[in-house]
């Protein structure tokens, strides 16, 4: 599908009362964690309608694979540790990344990396100060060191995307160095929302659910591999959330798309092995979200207050992907996903 057929089909499709449509034709879109799970899926959409993408990540190999099935074109990819403190190192990379920009503004920044260390339940306690420390860099402070390198370069109705987290607020034995990182990320988009509040850029913020992608931590060996979404299956909602038609009203507010209240938790595959899954719409196969909206660094994860109930078949009618599939569940997770080393070692083994 071409990007104006994509973008004609965006005007009719999705959630349209929150932008009109999609068309980052003429756009630069800066997009962190760019090169797998969810940030690669916003790469590949956000080319589909347009725009050109800096893609950001330090897996530096499978860049260089997005890029290529991009046919390298309208796409430039930047390989970059966020674990990094240097701030010289921030420098350069921000010249780069107005570099790599062919009008020298930065129309998006979609502030999306983050990894996941998982302390066995031991809380904060059972996470060491480095690896606390390193989640807090990778999760938060990092986007807020590339914001302050390009914060010159944004254009007058730039529009900056925080990818937050249901856990946020959340007392999570099991991950606290994600849950509080993710909510350090948040108070930094509400002051730098205060920070443009007189200005035509917008801050706002997404709460995706749990995909199938490395960094999910309750991933079952045995789940059927869509009992839940993947990354191209819920990219509309950030989409359009980055777009130059969102609202007014959402500006330093977060949509989360709420989920656990409606998952199944009673599937069984063949063996008899039990997981959980998202219930779909019988009529498109796209699986269901309420969504809800609350104001930045005001707890609540994935609460907040009732908006609309949403399905993910528009996602993959504005990509020309078809369908959501169903489950197959002669096909599982074993083996379908290897942890990046970068996020393993945060993580504290190297497999799911």
């Amino acid at each position: 599908m071409k990007p104006s057929d994509s973008i004609a089909l965006s005007k009719s499709t999705g959630l349209t009362d929150i932008a009109p449509d999609m068309d980052f034709r003429g756009q630069t879109v800066l997009v962190t964690g760019g090169a797998d799970g969810i940030g690669a899926a916003k790469v590949r959409a956000l080319h589909h309608l347009g725009a050109h993408v800096i893609a950001l990540d330090i897996q530096e190999e499978k860049l260089r694979s997005v890029a290529a099935e991009l046919g390298n074109d309208r796409i430039t990819t930047i390989t970059f540790d966020l674990s990094q403190t240097d701030d010289k190192a921030y420098e350069v990379l921000g010249r780069e990344i107005v570099a790599a920009s062919p009008s020298g503004k930065i129309d998006a920044y979609i502030m999306n990396a983050g990894v996941v260390k998982l302390s066995n339940g031991k809380g904060v306690s059972g996470v060491s100060a480095e690896e606390f420390r390193t989640l807090m860099q990778i999760n938060a402070q990092s986007h807020a060191d590339i914001f302050r390198k390009i914060a010159d370069y944004l254009t007058d109705d730039a529009r900056i995307l925080v990818t937050s987290s249901p856990i946020v607020s959340r007392s999570d034995v099991n991950t606290p160095g994600y849950a509080i990182s993710k909510g350090a990320l948040e108070a930094f988009a509400n002051n730098i929302a205060g920070e443009l509040k007189d200005t035509e850029k917008k801050v706002v913020g997404y709460v995706p659910p749990p995909v199938q992608n490395f960094l999910r931590t309750d991933l079952k060996p045995n789940e059927p591999l869509h009992a839940h979404p993947h990354g191209e299956d819920i990219v509309e909602l950030p989409l359009r959330l980055a777009s130059r038609g969102v609202k007014d009203e959402f500006n330093g507010k977060v949509i989360a798309m709420g989920y656990d209240h409606l998952r199944h938790k009673d599937g069984k595959t063949p063996d008899g092995k039990a997981f959980d899954y998202m219930p779909r719409d019988p009529k498109t196969n796209g699986f269901l979200y309420d969504l809800r909206t609350r104001p930045f660094a005001s707890g609540g994860g994935d609460g907040g207050d009732e908006l609309k109930r949403w399905d993910t078949d528009s996602s993959r009618q504005i990509q020309g992907l078809g369908l959501t599939p169903d489950m197959e569940t002669d096909k599982s997770l074993d083996g379908v996903y290897e942890t990046p080393e970068h996020v393993s070692k945060h993580r504290g083994g190297p497999n799911l």
